[in-house]
């Protein structure tokens, strides 16, 4: 059996596969990145709704309890909760309508 020796192979005439181009942002397809923050806001903003003042509370029971402030520091610590949950609640309102503009 005899080997045949091939030396001309041409180096540069062997086709390589090219690496795929990376796609810009705003190239193909328009990603719904929108319809996956609507849905976290809307089962975010019950719970936001809920925990904010129960932690204002829970604070403001500890500050009674442990320093002996006055009795009615847990209801304001509440309010201060329930305000800040409806101030995070608002913010992210306008965060989804600002994405869902674009």
């Amino acid at each position: 059996m005899e080997f045949k020796d091939d030396s001309s192979f041409d180096e540069d005439s062997a086709e390589s596969p090219e690496p795929p181009k990376p796609q810009k942002k705003g190239d193909g397809e328009k990603k719904s990145g929108g319809a996956s923050l609507r849905g976290a806001a809307i089962l975010s903003a019950p719970t936001i709704l809920i925990v904010y003042p129960l932690v204002g509370f829970g604070i403001g029971y500890l500050t009674v309890r442990l320093w002996h402030w006055p009795d009615w520091v847990p209801i304001v610590t509440l309010l201060m909760g329930l305000i800040q949950g409806m101030r995070d609640v608002y913010r992210l309102g306008l965060k989804i309508e600002k994405d869902d503009r674009k």
